[in-house]
């Protein structure tokens, strides 16, 4: 009885053993109450075989994993892959639908059913980069931590040709260096330029700029220089000893 089921009699009566009853669905998109789940159904569980295909991301009412292409209703993007979630039947209640999109483009959407039974506009969610960037509505900022030798360079590849950078000297440590640590504006477009805040007394006071490139000797000893070239932020280090730069780009 229904698949690969044993019947064993108890002396009292019967029992099926291992097997399951019940009608299996027709195909792997097939969502009629109490069939039996296929492998692969609804985009889960199958191994490198693609998720089934849906044309309309604004009704679609089904849990599961799919994917959309060109002219799909209520997409937030040419292609992708749809995650899509139900947390109450029906949408005419707050959030009870949800659905988060890995677009082709690399970004990543969500978005929810709001209670006037029709769905929120989409937004991006915050990405992180191995290397400590993050794109936000299509603001690039970042973070990262570099050291830097004595009489050694480091280059910094910038979220973007021109914003702020704060440069806080050996933070992570008992005895952070405010004589090397400073805020700078940069542009490292076409127009190379880079200019030190100035807004704290004894803060920057080792700590020089410059728009030429930089060896590891280049700036003055005692101090450490940053230099802004062409997509890149450079930190010369000549403080006289290996020094931690936490950077942070907004």
């Amino acid at each position: 009885p229904g698949f690969g089921g044993v019947l064993v009699c108890t002396g009292t009566g019967w029992l099926i053993i291992g097997g399951l009853s019940g009608e299996a669905q027709a195909n792997t998109t097939d969502s009629t109450a109490g069939r039996m789940m296929r492998v692969g159904s609804f985009g889960w569980g199958a191994n490198d075989v693609s998720a089934p295909v849906t044309t309309d991301l604004d009704a679609m009412r089904t849990v599961g994993n799919w994917r959309f292409t060109t002219g799909a209703v209520g997409a937030p993007e040419t292609n992708g892959l749809l995650i899509h979630s139900t947390r109450n039947a029906g949408v005419a209640t707050q959030a009870a639908q949800f659905q988060m999109v890995f677009g082709g483009s690399g970004t990543i959407w969500r978005r929810l059913s709001n209670s006037g039974g029709t769905w929120d506009a989409w937004v991006t969610l915050p990405q992180l980069s191995a290397s400590g960037l993050m794109t936000a509505a299509g603001n690039a900022v970042g973070w990262l931590a570099l050291t830097i030798a004595d009489d050694a360079v480091g280059t910094i590849t910038v979220p973007r040709q021109g914003g702020y950078a704060a440069i806080t000297c050996n933070g992570a440590t008992a005895s952070p260096n405010p004589e090397f640590s400073g805020q700078v504006y940069f542009d490292a477009g076409t127009t190379l330029q880079i200019l030190k805040g100035a807004g704290f007394a004894g803060l920057s006071a080792n700590l020089n700029v410059v728009t030429t490139d930089l060896t590891g000797t280049t700036g003055t000893d005692g101090f450490v220089t940053v230099a802004v070239q062409a997509g890149v932020i450079k930190i010369e280090n000549r403080a006289g000893a290996s020094k931690t730069f936490q950077v942070t780009f907004s």
